[in-house]
């Protein structure tokens, strides 16, 4: 299953202009013709510490081409390199944080690199993302408020396993934060993660609280039975990664939240929509 064109799904305003992008990339080169040998990037900024890290994340894709296809693996980590280099002089006041290779990597497989980057740079923008991956101290209550939703979830829904977690004191708000952060980018394939970032894009973000808890409801088994160190090991690479779309839709069906998390999670957003447009009127 794909994701479709970025008109089709990525429905997202077009917030970074693309005037002032193009001006900054054609000055620099970052978009220029990646299939050229002579193609090199150059280092103009003072983001150092921050930039560099995002070269050692082309790793993070490198076996996208699973049919054997070098070229086309090489293509993709320099047009990852571009857009995250770009979102990093975009924004410098988030820079590159790890777990974003994963989020722009995904839209590379679909998309070109400026329409990456313009996904990119909205998708991050958006409430959700904007909680986990933004600084400061209104940001961070908002993360804690979306852990605290998940937390409601998994437990209305999965009573019996969240008590043993509870008991063997397994921090599971930990866990849902890794996996937010890639918007479970580490979590499936490519296929049944398509199909999460549907769910998002159309349902909004209380999908992802219904896919984390189902991905518990599928791990229930192993979970409810094995040591503490399996638990963990579990959680931090379920399934090996194997998850197939129809075993994740299954295990969707009966995932519901409840009219007291709906509520707690609208006042949120609505709370949240205030504090970005106070920030906004002052940027």
């Amino acid at each position: 299953m794909i994701l479709g064109n970025a008109a089709t799904v990525f429905d997202i305003p077009q917030d970074i202009p693309r005037t002032y992008v193009g001006r900054w990339v054609e000055n620099r080169g970052f978009f220029g013709d990646i299939l050229s040998p002579n193609h090199s990037t150059h280092d103009t900024s003072n983001q150092s510490s921050k930039d560099e890290k995002l070269i050692g994340q082309r790793s993070d894709f490198d076996g996208v081409g699973e049919d054997g296809d070098d070229h086309k693996s090489v293509n993709l980590s320099i047009a990852l390199e571009h857009v995250l280099r770009a979102y990093c002089y975009y924004r410098p006041d988030v820079g590159y944080i790890q777990g974003m290779s994963y989020l722009a990597g995904h839209l590379l497989l679909y998309m070109d690199e400026y329409t990456a980057f313009v996904a990119f740079g909205n998708l991050l923008s958006k409430p959700f993302l904007r909680s986990f991956y933004m600084t400061g101290t209104v940001v961070r209550d908002h993360m804690e408020s979306r852990l605290m939703v998940f937390d409601h979830v998994a437990k209305s829904n999965l009573p019996k396993l969240y008590v043993r977690l509870k008991e063997l004191e397994v921090p599971l708000r930990m866990y849902f934060f890794q996996w937010s952060l890639t918007m479970f980018g580490k979590v499936f394939p490519f296929e049944t993660l398509a199909r999460v970032w549907q769910g998002y894009l159309v349902e909004g973000e209380v999908y992802l609280y219904r896919v984390g808890t189902a991905l518990l409801k599928i791990l229930e088994p192993t979970l409810s039975k094995c040591s503490l160190k399996t638990v963990y090991e579990t959680l931090q690479n379920p399934c090996d990664g194997k998850i197939e779309e129809s075993v994740l839709c299954k295990a969707l069906i009966g995932i519901t939240v409840s009219t007291t998390v709906e509520e707690q999670f609208n006042k949120l957003q609505a709370t949240q929509q205030i504090s970005a447009g106070a920030a906004g009127s002052t940027r």
